[in-house]
């Protein structure tokens, strides 16, 4: 064999293994939140590695990335959008500067809910759509293509995890169903509206004390007290991420059940199961 044959063979040889090996490695993922996180693991298996940008216990609305984070966003292959506040002003300037980062964009959430303001129903923009298991499964579709098309040698298995991720939320979408058909009161309270999507999917009504991220005064509690006396409302909804203890004054005069409930929990299909048993307790038949 000439001495080129073998040179050709050689870089042949390393070219089949740099190919090789760039499939073998997991898609680098970037998500803001734990429940995408948790969907992205689900579809993606061994495939992916997800870096979540907001810990546990932090308030998503008053997030700022460091320099260290902003970095680690520019290095993923994929950002999967959770459409908070931060993701609005930084994911243009990042892609911008790294036009090979691929954005997965998140639905668009226009809700419905009642507030202290209005004290009647409006339209605004929640983020919140993981808490509706059917737009949830509708994500996953969209995130289950995007890493088909980026490592189409897995294909297979994409589709395989994504058929049962869909056939998952489809079984806790009936189950929540049959849990919450019993229910006359189908109103509850929240202190911040992170569960308008949840609402609208199994017919229930979220009234806010908080809206647009602003306290309620004294008149407005007032207010709320009363209606809550008037819908006879039997329960209040608080989350980690932020006070409550206006909340918890609210359902001590009523004497409302207080459920704690965390929108961003990690585990969200056992969390939203256990919301709906919660609220049929409280709420009664």
């Amino acid at each position: 064999m000439s001495t080129n044959s073998r040179l050709l063979g050689y870089l042949f040889s390393i070219a089949l293994f740099t190919c090789s090996h760039v499939q073998a490695a997991p898609l680098q993922v970037a998500v803001s939140l734990a429940p995408i996180k948790t969907l992205v693991e689900q579809l993606g298996g061994d495939q992916v590695q997800v870096t979540t940008l907001i810990k546990p216990g932090a308030n998503p609305h008053h997030f700022h990335p460091s320099p260290q984070q902003i970095s680690e966003i520019a290095q993923a292959d994929v950002y999967v959008s959770a459409a908070i506040p931060f993701e609005t002003i930084w994911l243009p300037r990042i892609q911008a500067t790294h036009p090979n980062m691929q954005v997965i964009a998140a639905p668009v959430c226009v809700d419905a809910t009642m507030d202290h303001d209005h004290h009647a129903e409006h339209t605004d923009i929640d983020p919140h759509f993981w808490t509706d298991p059917l737009q949830m499964r509708a994500y996953a579709r969209t995130i289950s293509n995007t890493l088909t098309q980026l490592k189409p040698g897995q294909a297979d298995t994409f589709q395989h995890r994504y058929a049962q991720v869909a056939a998952q939320l489809t079984r806790l979408d009936q189950n929540i169903r049959q849990l919450i058909a019993p229910l006359d009161n189908r109103q509850f309270m929240v202190w911040h509206p992170a569960w308008g999507h949840f609402a609208a999917a199994y017919g229930l009504t979220q009234i806010a004390i908080q809206a647009a991220e602003k306290q309620p005064g004294a008149k407005t509690l007032v207010r709320l007290i009363e209606q809550a006396k008037t819908d006879n409302i039997q329960a209040i909804l608080i989350q980690p991420q932020v006070q409550h203890r206006l909340a918890t004054r609210i359902a001590q005069d009523m004497a409302m059940t207080i459920i704690p409930a965390d929108p961003l929990a990690a585990d969200y299909a056992d969390n939203l199961r256990e919301l709906a048993k919660q609220l049929v307790q409280a709420l009664g038949p």
